[in-house]
Order: C-alpha cells, then structure tokens, then sequence
C-alpha cells in the first residue's frame, strides 16, 4: 500500500517560506526581470505558483493549452481557494474560427478583466494561448460601461431599469441567461456578464434594501451580498479592443509554460479562416477573426513584462 499526499498537504511540505520570499524577491527587482523555474513536474509548478497567492501582485499563468490551463486553475483553486484565482478561457466553443459564443466562458474572462483592472486587489488569472488570442475591451469601456449597485444607495428602481436598457439587456419576464433584466414591483432581476449567478435587487422606495443572488431554476436566493457589478455584453467592443498586454498595469507579472509555443498558437489561430458553415449560415459571430491580436506584437510586448518561465523548455 502506498500513501498519497493531497496537493495542499504537497504543498505544506515542499513550498516552504523561504521558496515563496526568494521567488518574490527575484520578480521584485524593479525592473523586467525574467524567472526560470527547472525540473517542475505534474503539479510541482502549481504548488511553487501558489506562493504568488494572497500577495497584492497581478499574476497572468499561461499553460500550453485549455486542458492544461484547466489543470493548473485546479490545482491552484485547491491550495489557494477560488477567491484569489480567477479561469481566463476563450470567449468561444471549439476553436474560434467556428463564431460559437461560449456565454459561460464570456462570464469567465469578464470576472477576470474587473479583478485585474482592480487596483487594490491582488489575483492569478490562469489561461491559455487561446485564451490570451482574443482581444479584450479597454480599461476605459469596461469601467465606462460597468455599473456598482450597492445596499443602501439612493436611486429610483426606474433609473436602473432605464440604464439596464440603454446598455442593451433584454427586458424580460423572468431572466435565465446573462443579458437580461425583469422588474416586478420594487425588485429588479438582472442577470449580467460579470457573474455566474443572476441578482436580485429589492428596493424600498428610492433605496436600494438588499441584493441577492439566486438560482435561475429553483428562483431560490442562493447569498446576500453587499453589492455587485452589472456589466453588458462586450462583442462588439471588443472587435475593436485591444491585447490583454495592453490593458494590464506594467507591475503584471506573465508566467508561461512555454512562450515560443504561445506565440506560435497565436500565429496559428490568427491564420485561420471562418468556418465555411459560419459564412454561409451567419449564425455566430462573423467577426470573430478580427478580434484575434497581433502575434508579433505580442511577442514585442511581452518583453515590457517581468516573466515566469516554468515549463521543460524554459
């Protein structure tokens, strides 16, 4: 028989103070530095990245693929717990070529770009080379088109609604997918791209009396919150967005499993061509190759970066 040690008990063992305080001290140098972590396997590099964890840094984990992007979030999710390690995956199903919107993973990537855009709050955001392909929205669009609903505000239920329909969410009867919005009496359902979870927003009179989310099959609350972010579908924007190396703050450190093989996926995602079936039915997103960002101008750009490398080819 042969005893197994779970990951965090893994991790107890092998991350210890001392490994944590040198790999922070080697990214802290004040300048681009570029770490690299030999003979990490399996889940070694995970439990060495943990160490990032509960620091005030930003950190962008980028493995070989989503399965591997997938394992490491895990693996982290694990040691560190979910509050601090955000998934970044493609925005899309299959391969983006195909235009098929991946709502879920939308929801993902926009939770992510409001931690990393979040100047007081440290995170490590995992994803993959396609994940990082897509443009993303500038720092600008999203806050400009982010609303912060709070217990306690002063505001008419009518405003909200007005302001849910000018971002363009859908007025419904009940919500049951991201992009809609309901008013019965004085509780407004909104379902935005920011959450898993659709909110609840109970007014008395011109004030704001409690937030919840809730389960779209039961209608059941599920937990009381404080307050949420409402944000809008990003498509269109996003066509004419940006890298994610540009709306990140230069103190964002990238680790990579394997950059040269990075930059060639993103090469090779954005040689491609829409799917004959997407150009002759036009069911999907027929703009979906304009939102893939330059390759080599992600392999200029990433230099201003400090780096992890940590992958067998590092």
């Amino acid at each position: 028989m042969y005893d197994y040690l779970d990951i965090v008990a893994l991790t107890r063992l092998f991350n210890t103070p001392e490994r944590g305080k040198k790999l922070l001290k080697a990214l802290s140098g004040g300048k681009c530095e570029t770490v690299h972590l030999q003979g990490l396997q399996g889940s070694a590099a995970a439990v060495l990245l943990s160490s990032l964890a509960g620091t005030e840094g930003k950190y962008v984990i980028v493995a070989n693929d989503a399965e591997e992007a997938g394992y490491m979030y895990h693996d982290l999710t694990q040691i560190c717990g979910e509050k601090g390690v955000l998934f970044f995956p493609s925005g899309y199903k299959r391969a983006v070529k195909y235009g098929q919107i991946d709502t879920a993973n939308v929801i993902l990537r926009t939770e992510a770009l409001n931690r990393l855009a979040d100047a007081d709050k440290g995170v490590i955001v995992v994803t993959s080379p396609e994940g990082i392909a897509e443009k993303v929205v500038t720092d600008k669009t999203l806050k400009g088109k982010t609303i912060r609903i709070a217990r306690g505000e002063q505001i008419e239920s009518t405003a909200v609604a007005d302001k849910l329909f000018e971002l363009g969410f859908e007025r419904t009867d009940y919500v049951y997918e991201p992009g809609q919005y309901s008013v019965r009496g004085s509780i407004i359902d909104v379902y935005s791209f920011s959450g898993s979870y659709p909110y609840r927003i109970d007014f008395f009179g011109n004030e704001i009396d409690s937030i919840r989310s809730f389960d779209i099959e039961t209608q059941l609350s599920i937990k009381q919150v404080d307050e949420f972010y409402i944000v809008p579908e990003m498509a269109e924007a996003e066509k004419y967005g940006i890298s994610l190396l540009d709306f990140v703050d230069k103190g964002t450190v990238f680790a990579f499993a394997d950059l040269k093989w990075a930059v060639e996926r993103i090469h090779a995602i954005a040689s491609e061509s829409l799917s004959t079936q997407l150009v002759i039915s036009e069911e999907g997103d027929t703009e979906a190759m304009e939102k893939i960002i330059d390759a080599d101008r992600f392999a200029e750009k990433i230099r201003e970066f400090s780096r992890i490398d940590y992958g067998a080819r590092c």
